[in-house]
């Protein structure tokens, strides 16, 4: 029984597999989509409009890159090292946790900006901006002050 539970961590390789070809299809669609935001930014020659679809496709690979690293860090964790660069290293669930929580925060602030830059109800992005706060709060909350989990 005892060697079952061991090898049932080889169970999490599913979830890298998985979390790995998401990832690829991911960047590979992100990086297509960049076409016309290309386009867009030499046709408006640096309006607006192209920063903020430039920020938009920012948002996209930023989640691939949220995607990546759960499954490196899912690897790390469970399986054994991998040979990465070191910002890329995962030696506990919290860190992953809190590296995750950071591109969370990120990617809601590109969606603020997007939201800032359409600006047609001022209360409601007021009240959008609140729950960013909020959640980033939250977040940096628990990551900074989870000391039962936080590293050594």
């Amino acid at each position: 029984m005892r060697r079952l539970v061991e090898a049932a961590r080889y169970l999490v390789l599913i979830a890298v597999a998985v979390v790995l070809i998401v990832t690829v299809a991911g960047f590979a669609a992100f990086a297509w989509s960049a076409v016309p935001v290309l386009i867009e930014l030499f046709v408006t020659q640096g309006e607006t409009s192209g920063a903020i679809a430039m920020l938009g496709l920012l948002d996209r690979f930023l989640v691939a890159i949220a995607l990546l690293m759960t499954a490196i860090g899912l690897y790390e964790l469970f399986i054994g090292e991998l040979t990465v660069p070191d910002f890329l290293r995962v030696e506990t669930l919290h860190q992953l946790k809190a590296r995750l929580a950071g591109v969370v925060i990120l990617v809601m602030a590109v969606k603020f900006v997007e939201k800032l830059a359409e600006w047609k109800d001022p209360l409601d992005t007021l009240w959008f901006a609140v729950a960013i706060a909020v959640v980033s709060a939250v977040l940096i909350a628990f990551t900074a002050f989870d000391t039962e989990h936080a590293e050594k």
